[in-house]
């Protein structure tokens, strides 16, 4: 019978674990693609809602999950084998529980931003993909509706960010694409 001492028994277990326990995960793209293998431009969406400058938030933050994830290689000449576009249809506020001191005010309002996406070929043109894409956030009414958009909007265009690359690397419209 071998004999191990209690640390070194425990730190091997642990080891064992660690290297068995992300086996499921993969780094890098998930559609089966090298990294940067195609590129993507991203235009400007057009804005249909009464919401300033959340195209502004929604680029930013869409360029900067695009880098992050790195499926595809982001090109800012227009010059990518996609190119993904949309609009901001509308953001709706509706109320989700009631001051119970003023019955007519909203205490809690559930926010949501849809957006319209659509992916070309830039070669082509052929719109591969249109959807539709949401994102909901929650925020309590203090009596400025202004101050909770400035806090809220942020987060509703990251979380859709985050939805349009997701959909976009990860969508079964690839076998779509003309070379």
């Amino acid at each position: 019978m071998i004999c191990m001492n209690k640390p070194a028994g425990l730190t091997l277990i642990i080891t064992v674990l660690i290297f068995t326990g992300c086996q499921g995960y993969k780094l890098g793209p998930t559609n089966g693609l090298v990294q940067g293998e195609r590129s993507i431009s991203v235009r400007n969406f057009e804005n249909r809602s009464a919401e300033p400058g959340i195209v502004d938030e929604l680029m930013t933050s869409l360029r900067r999950e695009i880098q992050i994830d790195g499926t595809f290689k982001l090109n800012t000449k227009g010059r990518g084998t996609l190119i993904l576009t949309g609009t901001i249809l509308e953001m709706q506020r509706e109320a989700i529980s009631l001051n119970p001191n003023r019955i007519e005010a909203s205490r809690d309002l559930r926010l949501t931003l849809i957006c319209e996406l659509v992916v070309s070929q830039r070669n082509s043109g052929d719109v591969i993909l249109r959807k539709l894409v949401s994102a909901r956030s929650a925020v309590r009414n203090q009596g400025d509706l202004n101050r909770a958009d400035q806090i809220t909007v942020p987060q509703m265009t990251e979380q859709l960010s985050r939805k349009i690359l997701s959909i976009v690397a990860d969508g079964e419209w690839e076998s779509l694409l003309t070379e």
